[in-house]
């Protein structure tokens, strides 16, 4: 819905393909488009000639959005008339109330439609056939989803196994969904319009929303609201998706705001248990069973890993990684790459911290206790590890860490064996006048993006062999332009894949072989607009597109349904 200034004109109104704000102010009077600055779309400005405005398949026109469907055509029988006034009174009446919960309306409107439908009474007089829209959508519109699906840790049976975000008009709003009968749960409150700064975790009983500065626990089952309590600032929006910046720990629910406060607070109550305030505002938030792992800065920028218990808040260690040449010690940086290993040694996790720069070091930490189990230090200073891994990638196979490094147009992966005492980056594969990204271990195999450098938009999809360097395969993504958005999931069946093209609104969705890479089946489906992310639940995905939720079974490809 627009906003108008006090002389009626149009000044502002909502992006139609993202529901961010769009502001028409302080515009020259000759130009008849905006672009949305969030999402790009190029949206008409109500009022102002397009006779000479160029379109575009993603040229939106701003106008109110209505729901609409076919009509329900429903007979009322004989002795109906009364049943009929009495549904189109309950329709009314529920409007007017505003109730929008799914929760109890599904069930409603199952037998409010059955008996506009169904009604009949022999021997009165019959009446004429009224029109009435779908009672469902009469009451909730169709929600468009702006966000990636946020798969729910905890109970598997739950009807309510993901978290989907959409926006309407006047901010955003939460569906509980329940993938397997393709239904919507319930839907909560209205939340901020700037959705893509909430934060979002659940478990399961619980999801909770970091809303700016408010922390509010929703009912997994029902979405009703069970507490809301005050955040120190708002949610600190630098944290990774794969370490996001709010996250349970254990029966806890940990927050880092913006100022650089840790808080811990009771998952049932919303009881504030503890906080931290921290010398800077940590881009890494990690979680290892009860630990809270962050990684903040000293007085002169450089890195202290500090590990606190998720429970009471205590810090149990800190870990100060140091390197020393002569003359000269060398610290990493906050942003240095930290990473968990998985818990399959006798010793449980261990903390990977790899540097960068000219005297980059790398270092494993045993979790339990803190100790320091082994250390890579270039023995001439200049060693493999990139200067910047802005510029680089890396992946871990424990105990393997795998990593890219450029030396001038040459492209190398590197491996490192972060167990063995004495070990050195060892050059697994070379290529010149590439761009390589290593995506994850799969087997024996190394998944690695690679562009060429004659054709940025061209991605290509290689496998490598992890023992001998050969590289088994390549496969051409068939991108076209650098808008072109593409994702990749090992499966047990093979690799998943789905590309989605920006010029012609479309996804092709296939399936891979591992060991060759031909594929084993794929689905092009005209979907139109951007990908926002996945959630994978056992063999589907779960991918929103345009508004919408792919369903897409990952043994095959097909595309099960699409919600709404």
């Amino acid at each position: 819905m627009g906003k108008s200034d006090t002389s009626h004109r149009l000044v502002s109104s909502r992006c139609p393909e993202c529901g961010a704000p769009v502001d028409f102010r302080n515009l020259p009077r000759d130009q008849a488009q905006v672009k949305c600055t969030y999402c790009g779309t190029l949206i008409n400005i109500p009022g102002r000639s397009h006779a000479h405005t160029a379109t575009s398949p993603h040229t939106r026109p701003t106008a109110a959005v209505f729901v609409t469907s076919e009509p329900r055509r429903v007979k009322v029988h004989r002795g109906c008339g009364v049943t009929g006034l009495l549904v189109l009174g309950l329709v009314l009446l529920f409007a007017g109330m505003g109730l929008w919960s799914t929760g109890w309306m599904t069930p409603a409107m199952r037998l409010v439609n059955q008996v506009v439908s169904n009604g009949t009474v022999e021997g009165a007089p019959d009446f004429p056939p009224i029109s009435l829209p779908p009672i469902e959508q009469a009451f909730a519109p169709k929600p468009r989803l702006v966000s990636a699906p946020l798969r729910l840790a905890g109970d598997e049976s739950a009807p309510v196994q993901m978290i989907l975000t959409a926006y309407q008009e006047d901010g955003s709003v939460l569906l509980g969904f329940d993938p397997a009968h393709r239904l919507e749960s319930w839907r909560s409150p209205t939340f901020s319009e700037r959705y893509y700064e909430m934060g979002l975790s659940g478990d399961a009983a619980r999801v909770y929303v970091a809303d700016g500065a408010k922390l509010v626990a929703l009912d997994r089952a029902t979405g009703q609201t069970l507490w809301q309590t005050s955040l120190a600032n708002n949610l600190q929006t630098t944290c990774t998706a794969g370490a996001p910046c709010l996250q349970q720990v254990g029966d806890q629910v940990v927050a880092l705001a913006r100022d650089g406060t840790l808080q811990g607070f009771a998952g049932a109550t919303g009881a504030a248990l503890w906080s931290r305030r921290l010398n800077s505002t940590p881009r890494q938030f990690l979680v290892n069973g009860d630990q809270v792992i962050v990684v903040d800065t000293d007085e002169s920028n450089r890195a202290v890993v500090l590990v606190f218990n998720g429970v009471n808040g205590d810090l149990v260690y800190e870990l100060r990684p140091a390197c020393t040449f002569p003359n000269i010690e060398m610290r990493p940086s906050a942003s240095d790459q930290y990473l968990i290993t998985p818990d399959t040694t006798p010793d449980g996790s261990a903390l990977l911290v790899a540097g960068s720069g000219n005297y980059a070091c790398a270092w494993r930490y045993q979790l339990t206790d803190g100790a320091l189990t082994w250390s890579f230090i270039p023995s001439d200073g200049n060693g493999s590890l990139p200067f910047a891994w802005a510029l680089s990638s890396l992946a871990i196979s424990d105990p393997m860490l795998y990593f890219v490094n450029v030396d001038n147009d040459a492209a190398q992966i590197f491996a490192l064996d972060t167990q063995s005492q004495g070990s050195m980056p060892e050059s697994l594969y070379r290529i010149e006048n590439y761009q390589l990204t290593i995506l994850y271990a799969l087997d024996d195999l190394l998944l690695v993006s690679a562009q060429p450098g004659f054709a940025r938009d061209e991605v290509e999809l290689w496998a490598i062999d992890r023992g001998t360097g050969e590289r088994r395969w390549q496969r051409k993504l068939e991108t076209t332009h650098t808008f072109d958005e593409w994702v990749t999931h090992p499966t047990d069946q093979g690799i998943f894949l789905a590309v989605c093209f920006w010029e012609s609104d479309e996804c092709r969705f296939e399936l891979l072989d591992r060991v060759t890479g031909a594929s084993r089946g794929q689905v092009r489906e005209a979907t139109g607009g951007r990908f926002e992310g996945a959630a994978w639940i056992d063999d589907r995905g779960y991918l929103t597109i345009d508004g919408k939720l792919y369903a897409v079974n990952l043994t095959s490809a097909a595309i099960e349904y699409t919600w709404p």
